[in-house]
């Protein structure tokens, strides 16, 4: 829960909807009972020295940070598998890095589209990074000292989840650019639904020649066609209709 709390609040909060962000915090509270209410009635204990053997590691040739970046960083090294991180992990690191542009370049220029979602994930990486250093882990004693319930901030590469979101949506956008590339100002996602094609320009307005009353000196009703001797004000009057004025012929 702390997990989509780090997601939730800065969507909720940059959607500017007062009526959706109150539902989402109710709904945020009321899953999260089952922790707090125990959390509430009975003393939590935590201790400390645990910030160092569950802080965030590197598992590939490119330190901590980039281990976290690549959605890796696991504090267990057992749970890695051994074919990871090796040399190959650079191909892997060229995609997420692909990933993270697209959404960059792609995504962001729509706001409105995912609200919340870029300050969710620059978040997620901070808290990740918390006890990769000996000032983020004394803080992070600290805190935890004061108050247990910082203790869920100990295994922080969990917190990497809303960045990983963000690169699956910008590797989406990405292979999107690469099938049907355009210039970077213009929105690939329309909702669903295709992009409306540019309006097409309106042809001319017919010719009086094109009409089948159409005005000719031998016409019987060229006296109601404008222009041609003997022509009457009112232009050239198809039979039971009200007169139409034609543009003088040149």
């Amino acid at each position: 829960m702390a997990i989509s709390a780090l997601v939730l609040v800065p969507v909720a909060v940059a959607s500017k909807n007062a009526r959706a962000a109150a539902i989402s915090l109710a709904a945020l509270t009321a899953g999260s009972l089952p922790w707090l209410i125990p959390a509430l009635l009975h003393t939590v204990y935590a201790d400390p020295g645990g910030v160092a053997a569950f802080a965030s590691r590197a598992d590939t040739p490119f330190g901590t940070v980039g281990s976290l970046v690549m959605l890796g960083g696991m504090w267990n090294a057992a749970t890695v598998p051994k074919a990871y991180g090796g040399p190959w992990s650079a191909i892997w690191l060229a995609v997420v890095l692909a990933a993270l542009a697209g959404y960059a370049l792609i995504g962001c220029r729509r706001p409105r589209r995912w609200p919340g979602l870029t300050i969710a994930a620059l978040v997620s990486l901070a808290i990740a990074c918390i006890g990769i250093t000996e000032p983020g882990r004394a803080l992070l004693r600290g805190a935890i000292s004061d108050w247990p319930a910082f203790a869920i901030l100990r295994d922080a590469q969990q917190f990497i989840a809303p960045l990983a979101l963000a690169g699956a949506i910008g590797f989406g956008l990405a292979v999107t650019w690469c099938v049907r590339p355009r210039p970077f100002g213009q929105n690939l996602i329309t909702n669903g639904a295709p992009s409306r094609p540019p309006p097409r320009p309106r042809p001319d307005p017919p010719t009086p020649s094109a009409w089948p009353w159409a005005c000719s000196p031998s016409s019987p009703r060229s006296c109601s066609c404008p222009g041609w001797p003997g022509a009457r004000p009112g232009g050239c009057a198809r039979p039971g209709t009200r007169p139409v004025s034609w543009p003088r012929p040149a």
